[in-house]
């Protein structure tokens, strides 16, 4: 089951932006840029699936503005969303 999350515009410009003056290159390099965008998003909610025990994931389309995690277990998607937002992506 795949959940898409749409990357909160306070989260943009406050701590993503700060990945972002950490290194100068994503300014000029959109590939730079997603690497940071998923650095990210690997720290901000990879903590909590870490604390889940949830290991059976992928994050998968990164943009600057969203990204979805691939979970193999929909009762761990079920999870994430009821307590982190975003939906599920029917396929």
């Amino acid at each position: 089951m795949k959940v898409h999350m749409n990357i909160a515009s306070g989260y943009k410009r406050s701590e993503l932006n700060d990945w972002f003056f950490g290194e100068t290159s994503t300014a000029i390099d959109p590939d730079a840029r997603i690497a940071a965008v998923t650095a990210w998003i690997n720290k901000r909610y990879g903590v909590w699936l870490e604390n889940q025990k949830i290991m059976d994931f992928t994050v998968t389309d990164v943009t600057t503005d969203s990204f979805r995690i691939d979970f193999l277990h929909d009762t761990d998607a079920l999870d994430f969303v009821t307590q982190l937002g975003g939906r599920v992506v029917e396929e």
